[in-house]
Parts: C-alpha cells; structure tokens; sequence
C-alpha cells in the first residue's frame, strides 16, 4: 500500500539543510553554486546552474515511477539519480540515502 508522500525539491532541500545545519550553517539547504567533484571518480557533474531544473525533472519523474516501479527499484533509482545530479556542494551521499529512505518508508518498508 503506497501511502500519498509526494516528493518535493523543498523536502530534497530540506533533508540536506537538516544533515549540514551545524558543520555547514550557510550551505545547508542551497543548491551548490559552483563546480564540485568527486574524489577518486571520473563523473562529470552537471553544471550548477542546471541543478535546480535537474531537482525538479527527478521530483516529476519521481512522482510519475511510484505508480510502477517495484519499491527497491524506485528507492535505489532516487538515491542514484541525486548522487548523479550531486545538487549541494557537501553531503549529497547522505542527503540521497535519507531519500531513499524516505522513498522506501512511503511504500511501508521494511516489511514484516
């Protein structure tokens, strides 16, 4: 049974801002505005400029998967597609496993 907790780019926001909010006060929450990059990867991130329309396009296409995709599926799906985007400039590995998470508890999981 999926209960009704749409995604939402503030509820992505938000997550962050909470995980940042005392190592990063100024940053937590805020789209990163520069360039940043992965340690030891060769991923090319999006532009930053990008990123609040990247947010929105994966929030859309999120909302649009809950209604077919298997539940692991959906959250692993999420938790890549924010990584991929790399939105904030710190702490996007634990903001996209808080979505997941998140995603995961929205379909009842775990399961007993």
């Amino acid at each position: 049974m999926r209960e009704e907790l749409p995604l939402s780019k503030e509820l992505v926001r938000e997550l962050n801002r909470l995980v940042l909010k005392s190592t990063l006060p100024k940053g937590a929450g805020r789209y990163r505005k520069g360039g940043v990059r992965i340690a030891g990867s060769h991923h090319v991130l999006p532009l930053a400029w990008d990123v609040p329309a990247l947010v929105r396009e994966m929030v859309e296409e999120y909302n649009t998967r809950r209604v077919k995709d298997h539940p692991v599926a959906l959250a692993a799906w999420l938790h890549w597609r924010l990584a991929f985007v790399h939105s904030f400039a710190d702490s996007n590995g634990c903001t996209a496993r808080l979505l997941m998470n998140f995603s995961l508890m929205s379909d009842s999981y775990p399961r007993r």
